[in-house]
């Protein structure tokens, strides 16, 4: 189960994410149904339903579907923005072995990376046109921890192995 809470500067932190609860993956800012080319955003499931709906009264950007046949209980999740262009997030892959700060670049592979666990910090930040308004949420950090590839620790390389 994921924990949520807010620090001491008012981000948003949420841990224990695993890899099924981030959805809706568009790392790369491909083009899609709902999104324009260059948008490069996510989604996070999130687990406490009462804190999701907190954070939809506060204007977040929090879809809640009730419970239905399929989904016993109501469910959750907030849609996350990824961008480059103004503070750019820190964003580390992690397996075993390694520990990689993923660049604008880079970032994209998360878009089919098996995830295993998430951890993040979301930037809130106040938004206000004709049309609507609320708290648009921004990806600040998050390491992402991924299946690793039987082989990767056989044959990953270390500093320590390298002849000078």
């Amino acid at each position: 189960m994921n924990t949520m809470q807010f620090n001491s500067t008012g981000k948003l932190v949420i841990e224990n994410v695993s890899g099924k609860q981030v959805i809706f993956r568009n790392f790369q800012g491909k083009p899609k149904q709902y999104n324009q080319e260059g948008e490069r955003n996510f989604c996070v499931i999130l687990d406490d339903i009462d804190f999701a709906k907190q954070l939809k009264n506060d204007g977040w950007t929090v879809t809640i579907r009730e419970a239905t046949e399929e989904f016993d209980k109501p469910r959750a999740h907030l849609k996350v923005k990824v961008r480059f262009d103004n503070i750019p997030p820190v964003v580390h892959l992690v397996t075993s072995n390694s520990n990689i700060l993923l660049d604008e670049e880079a970032i994209g592979m998360l878009d089919w990376a098996e995830i295993v666990n998430v951890d993040m910090v979301i930037n809130p930040s106040s938004y206000s046109n004709p049309s609507r308004s609320g708290i648009a949420a921004y990806l600040r950090s998050m390491y992402v921890t991924i299946e690793e590839d039987p082989f990767e620790a056989k044959y990953a390389k270390r500093d320590d192995d390298i002849p000078f």
